[in-house]
């Protein structure tokens, strides 16, 4: 029952851990995304190579975000996967190796 209830508390943590991680990680995506529009857009009044260093910050928070995001889905990777095994465990029977 210990194991159940610490699959279920890391499941919780991990979900709000997502949630509370992804929306702000999305709000920098879409950030810099409207940034390099922004930049890129013709007469935009900033001399090239001040617009080229500006898009290649904007390059590198982009994959910053990449990186996290990445972070973020493996847990949410890994908790599914610890609640698929304990989902194929029973406790109303006795596994075969148990002995009575």
């Amino acid at each position: 029952i210990e194991y159940w209830e610490k699959i279920g508390t890391m499941g919780q943590m991990s979900s709000l851990f997502a949630h509370e991680m992804g929306q702000p990680l999305n709000a920098i995506s879409f950030y810099v995304f409207g940034l390099k529009r922004l930049v890129s857009k013709p007469g935009a009044g900033i001399a090239p190579a001040m617009k080229q260093q500006i898009l290649e910050l904007l390059g590198s928070i982009n994959e910053e975000f990449s990186r996290a995001y990445g972070i973020v889905e493996k847990v949410r990777e890994y908790v599914k996967s610890k609640r698929k095994d304990a989902a194929g465990s029973r406790i109303d029977r006795p596994s075969g190796g148990v002995l009575f």
